[in-house]
């Protein structure tokens, strides 16, 4: 079998969600012909580590970090806090005119400090991995005779270590962008002038120097031949992310458990915009419409809340939900299906800055058949999901059209709740297994030379 070592700071155990693409690829490279070896952090610098183990064999080689600028200084502080004066420790956000209210600059923070910050964050604060990564990919590749690189972003720390492990073994290197580097504005205290063009010259070094540029989106995919019109086009390429058919094996008993109250979830963070106020407020009116009785439903939010959760439980009593709103800790992944295939209504919440994205749950959702309620701008998921007949599109911004979708997809729960939505054509090419196929040929055609 041809070999290929994939570095991804996240792998399993890893909760992130970005761990589940190289996973997924991990998995099924070996039914067409590769054999994957994983190069990551270890276990240590996860937060929350999955306990439940792969269900694959994989030789996985894990590797430590070094201390970053940022954790210099925090170890120093105290020594130099009576040296330099302490600015207030409150940033007080100042909305960018025009930008909408996902963009923040944070003023009063001196340029050193700044400088400090960027250091740890160039490209991102994983950037301590860099040279036991390299180090430990390079002796990898020439023990093992590795055919091909590949590297999962972000962190986009990841590309530079496929960067100089390509550089230095003249090895074939595919560079996967799960998520865009320079196109995402960073928090204002996190950057200068400097890390930002130092950024943009890594970015282009990637791009140029791998023989393949995977994205996860064709909106991705243009945005990023268009950021580098010298580059060929046909270096770009779209794998979408997918569904794992094992894991839905219980869907169908999952559909016949479904009893109790209507219960729509989100199931994820809410950060940077994705706020779920606009569907708390139309269920909160469709019960006062005597449309929904406020005993047989729920809104249950699973996850982390990284957006203002004062500003969201006043708009949860505002509109008088707290006895339908119900707040749920994060959990491991095979809990997590299981709920969600129990789920009536599922919500998808992405944001305008994210157009070129599709969330990996997007797929998850759709292989459960159930109701989805997306409140998605124009953009690659809307693109996706307007496919599917069991969606229902609206403008966040909205609430008619928020309470117009949940009408409908009430008023389908209440025909024939449990239904199976499931279209098998258009979930054949979204499955983990096909996808991988299609990934396996791109690998081939860079030992072919096509």
């Amino acid at each position: 079998m041809k070999k290929i070592l994939m570095i991804a700071y996240h792998f399993h155990p890893d909760r992130e969600v970005g761990a589940l693409r190289t996973v997924k690829f991990a998995k099924y490279l070996p039914e067409f012909g590769w054999k994957p070896l994983i190069l990551t952090v270890k276990q240590k610098y996860y937060e929350k580590p999955d306990k439940t183990a792969l269900d694959f064999d994989c030789g996985i080689i894990r590797t430590s970090k070094m201390p970053l600028i940022k954790d210099v200084y925090m170890f120093l502080k105290p020594l130099i806090k009576n040296i330099l004066r302490r600015k207030s420790e409150e940033q007080v956000p100042h909305e960018i005119e025009g930008s909408g209210t996902d963009s923040f600059q944070y003023l009063d923070v001196p340029l050193w400090k700044r400088f400090i910050n960027s250091l740890s964050w160039t490209p991102d604060d994983q950037i301590g991995w860099l040279v036991p990564a390299v180090i430990k990919a390079v002796l990898t590749i020439r023990k093992y005779d590795i055919d091909v690189i590949y590297s999962s972003g972000p962190p986009q720390t990841c590309h530079l270590v496929g960067f100089f492990s390509a550089l230095f073994t003249g090895k074939f290197w595919v560079a996967d962008f799960r998520d865009p580097w320079t196109q995402i504005v960073k928090p204002f205290e996190l950057v200068t002038k400097l890390s930002r063009n130092l950024e943009r010259y890594m970015e282009r070094k990637v791009i140029s120097r791998a023989n393949l540029v995977i994205s996860t989106s064709e909106e991705f995919k243009k945005l990023l031949a268009n950021s580098y019109p010298l580059i060929p086009e046909n270096k770009f390429h779209v794998i979408t992310n997918g569904f794992d058919e094992d894991e839905f094996s219980r869907r169908n008993k999952m559909l016949d458990e479904k009893n109790g109250p209507i219960t729509f979830m989100h199931a994820g963070t809410l950060y940077a915009g994705r706020d779920p106020s606009s569907v708390i407020r139309a269920v909160s009116e469709l019960v006062k419409e005597d449309f929904l009785d406020r005993n047989d439903i729920r809104i249950e939010l699973m996850g982390r809340v990284e957006i203002d959760s004062k500003s969201l439980s006043e708009k949860i009593k505002q509109y008088e939900s707290g006895d339908i709103v119900f707040f749920k800790p994060t959990v491991e992944r095979t809990e997590y299906l299981d709920i969600i295939m129990k789920t009536d209504i599922l919500i998808l919440i992405q944001t305008s800055m994210a157009s070129n994205q599709i969330p990996a749950k997007t797929f998850d959702y759709i292989a459960t058949g159930n109701q989805i309620l997306a409140l998605v701008p124009p953009g690659a998921t809307r693109n996706l999901l307007a496919e599917f007949p069991n969606v229902e599109i609206a403008d966040p911004n909205d609430i008619s059209s928020v309470k117009r979708s949940v009408e409908t997809l009430i008023t389908r729960l209440r025909s024939g709740r449990g239904k199976d939505f499931l279209d098998e054509k258009k979930m054949n090419v979204l499955s983990r297994r096909y996808l991988t196929s299609r990934f396996s040929k791109l690998l081939d055609g860079l030992e072919s030379g096509n």
